[in-house]
Protein backbone atom coordinates (compact mmCIF):
# COMPACT_ATOMS: atom_id res chain seq x y z
CA UNK A 1 0.00 0.00 0.00
CA UNK A 2 1.46 3.67 -1.17
CA UNK A 3 0.67 6.09 1.26
CA UNK A 4 -0.25 9.96 0.41
CA UNK A 5 2.74 12.08 0.89
CA UNK A 6 1.77 15.16 -0.38
CA UNK A 7 4.15 14.54 -4.07
CA UNK A 8 5.00 13.26 -6.91
CA UNK A 9 8.08 13.01 -8.52
CA UNK A 10 7.60 12.66 -12.57
CA UNK A 11 9.90 12.64 -15.48
CA UNK A 12 8.89 13.06 -18.91
CA UNK A 13 11.02 11.46 -22.20
CA UNK A 14 10.40 13.40 -25.49
CA UNK A 15 12.46 13.04 -28.30
CA UNK A 16 14.40 16.18 -27.97
CA UNK A 17 13.80 17.10 -24.02
CA UNK A 18 13.63 15.41 -20.62
CA UNK A 19 11.25 17.47 -18.49
CA UNK A 20 11.18 16.55 -14.68
CA UNK A 21 9.02 18.07 -11.94
CA UNK A 22 7.09 17.62 -8.75
CA UNK A 23 3.58 17.70 -8.68
CA UNK A 24 2.49 19.47 -5.38
CA UNK A 25 -0.83 17.37 -4.21
CA UNK A 26 -1.34 19.98 -1.15
CA UNK A 27 -1.33 23.26 -3.58
CA UNK A 28 -2.94 21.66 -6.58
CA UNK A 29 0.19 22.80 -8.99
CA UNK A 30 2.91 21.57 -10.76
CA UNK A 31 6.69 22.76 -9.77
CA UNK A 32 8.53 22.31 -13.54
CA UNK A 33 12.55 22.19 -13.47
CA UNK A 34 12.10 26.19 -13.66
CA UNK A 35 10.55 25.82 -10.55
CA UNK A 36 12.60 23.71 -8.44
CA UNK A 37 15.22 26.43 -8.01
CA UNK A 38 12.42 28.41 -5.83
CA UNK A 39 11.30 25.04 -3.91
CA UNK A 40 12.33 23.97 -0.69
CA UNK A 41 15.16 21.19 -1.19
CA UNK A 42 14.06 19.82 2.15
CA UNK A 43 10.61 19.26 1.06
CA UNK A 44 11.87 17.51 -1.91
CA UNK A 45 14.02 15.01 -0.35
CA UNK A 46 11.45 14.31 2.16
CA UNK A 47 8.83 13.62 -0.51
CA UNK A 48 12.20 11.26 -2.50
CA UNK A 49 12.37 9.09 0.82
CA UNK A 50 8.53 8.93 1.59
CA UNK A 51 8.26 7.54 -2.11
CA UNK A 52 11.40 5.04 -1.64
CA UNK A 53 9.86 3.80 1.35
CA UNK A 54 6.37 3.48 0.41
CA UNK A 55 7.60 1.16 -2.92
CA UNK A 56 9.86 -1.15 -0.51
CA UNK A 57 8.15 -4.15 0.45
CA UNK A 58 10.19 -4.88 3.22
CA UNK A 59 12.44 -2.52 6.05
CA UNK A 60 15.78 -3.63 6.60
CA UNK A 61 19.08 -2.72 8.62
CA UNK A 62 22.71 -4.12 7.13
CA UNK A 63 25.28 -3.27 8.87
CA UNK A 64 29.36 -4.48 8.78
CA UNK A 65 29.58 -5.59 12.21
CA UNK A 66 33.61 -6.06 13.86
CA UNK A 67 34.34 -6.50 17.45
CA UNK A 68 37.14 -6.31 19.71
CA UNK A 69 38.16 -6.74 23.18
CA UNK A 70 36.40 -8.47 26.06
CA UNK A 71 35.28 -5.81 28.15
CA UNK A 72 31.90 -5.55 29.03
CA UNK A 73 32.00 -1.97 27.04
CA UNK A 74 33.34 -3.73 24.20
CA UNK A 75 29.97 -3.92 22.01
CA UNK A 76 30.43 -4.59 18.12
CA UNK A 77 31.09 -1.67 15.99
CA UNK A 78 28.62 -1.67 13.32
CA UNK A 79 28.80 0.32 9.75
CA UNK A 80 25.87 1.09 8.61
CA UNK A 81 25.22 -0.28 4.62
CA UNK A 82 21.54 0.41 4.57
CA UNK A 83 18.72 1.24 7.44
CA UNK A 84 15.00 1.86 6.27
CA UNK A 85 13.74 1.36 10.34
CA UNK A 86 12.78 4.56 11.85
CA UNK A 87 15.43 4.48 14.84
CA UNK A 88 19.37 3.12 14.70
CA UNK A 89 19.44 0.31 16.84
CA UNK A 90 22.27 -0.60 20.48
CA UNK A 91 24.33 -3.43 20.20
CA UNK A 92 25.29 -4.64 23.23
CA UNK A 93 28.35 -7.08 24.17
CA UNK A 94 26.17 -9.62 26.67
CA UNK A 95 29.18 -12.26 26.93
CA UNK A 96 32.48 -13.57 25.62
CA UNK A 97 31.25 -13.83 21.73
CA UNK A 98 27.52 -13.16 22.58
CA UNK A 99 25.90 -10.05 21.14
CA UNK A 100 22.75 -8.05 21.12
CA UNK A 101 21.29 -5.80 19.12
CA UNK A 102 17.90 -3.78 20.64
CA UNK A 103 15.38 -1.85 19.11
CA UNK A 104 12.88 0.82 20.88
CA UNK A 105 9.87 -0.36 19.48
CA UNK A 106 8.63 -3.94 18.85
CA UNK A 107 8.76 -5.99 15.69
CA UNK A 108 7.17 -8.79 14.53
CA UNK A 109 8.55 -12.07 14.52
CA UNK A 110 6.58 -13.28 11.65
CA UNK A 111 7.74 -11.52 9.00
CA UNK A 112 11.33 -11.06 9.88
CA UNK A 113 14.53 -12.58 8.17
CA UNK A 114 17.92 -12.27 10.51
CA UNK A 115 20.80 -13.24 9.19
CA UNK A 116 24.76 -12.98 9.56
CA UNK A 117 27.12 -14.34 7.10
CA UNK A 118 28.19 -17.76 8.31
CA UNK A 119 31.56 -18.30 6.45
CA UNK A 120 33.82 -20.43 8.19
CA UNK A 121 37.32 -19.15 7.75
CA UNK A 122 39.63 -22.52 8.26
CA UNK A 123 42.88 -21.55 10.04
CA UNK A 124 45.39 -23.39 10.06
CA UNK A 125 44.27 -27.25 9.44
CA UNK A 126 42.35 -27.18 13.12
CA UNK A 127 39.54 -24.82 13.52
CA UNK A 128 37.52 -21.97 12.08
CA UNK A 129 34.72 -19.22 12.70
CA UNK A 130 31.30 -20.28 13.73
CA UNK A 131 28.66 -17.41 13.02
CA UNK A 132 24.86 -17.88 14.09
CA UNK A 133 22.40 -15.24 14.22
CA UNK A 134 18.58 -14.96 15.27
CA UNK A 135 16.07 -13.16 17.23
CA UNK A 136 15.42 -13.19 20.70
CA UNK A 137 12.23 -11.37 21.40
CA UNK A 138 10.03 -8.32 20.76
CA UNK A 139 13.04 -6.00 20.03
CA UNK A 140 16.35 -8.11 19.87
CA UNK A 141 18.54 -9.86 17.94
CA UNK A 142 21.51 -11.49 18.70
CA UNK A 143 25.01 -12.33 16.98
CA UNK A 144 27.23 -15.32 18.25
CA UNK A 145 30.72 -16.20 17.36
CA UNK A 146 32.44 -19.24 18.39
CA UNK A 147 35.67 -21.49 17.29
CA UNK A 148 34.91 -25.04 15.21
CA UNK A 149 36.99 -27.75 15.35
CA UNK A 150 37.24 -28.88 11.15
CA UNK A 151 38.27 -32.26 12.61
CA UNK A 152 35.22 -32.92 14.56
CA UNK A 153 33.31 -30.56 14.29
CA UNK A 154 32.93 -29.40 17.82
CA UNK A 155 31.66 -26.35 17.71
CA UNK A 156 33.75 -24.20 21.17
CA UNK A 157 32.17 -21.87 23.94
CA UNK A 158 31.63 -18.33 22.55
CA UNK A 159 34.49 -16.61 21.49
CA UNK A 160 35.71 -12.18 21.25
CA UNK A 161 37.12 -10.89 18.44
CA UNK A 162 35.77 -12.93 15.76
CA UNK A 163 33.46 -10.62 14.23
CA UNK A 164 35.71 -8.27 11.06
CA UNK A 165 33.15 -6.82 8.55
CA UNK A 166 30.62 -9.97 9.10
CA UNK A 167 27.65 -8.67 7.26
CA UNK A 168 24.49 -8.77 9.57
CA UNK A 169 20.79 -7.90 7.76
CA UNK A 170 17.60 -7.26 9.41
CA UNK A 171 14.80 -7.92 6.82
CA UNK A 172 10.94 -7.02 7.74
CA UNK A 173 8.51 -7.99 5.46
CA UNK A 174 5.65 -6.17 4.97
Amino acid sequence: MISYVGFFLYIVLNINTIEMGLIDFTKNYILRKGDLKEAKIGHVNHALEEIKKASANYKEYVVLLTQNGSSASDAPVATIISNTFDEVPTWVRDGAGTYSLHFQTEIAREKLVVTCNPYTLMMGNNFGEYIVAGWNGANSAYVTGSYITRSTGVIADPTDGLLYQHVFSLKLYN
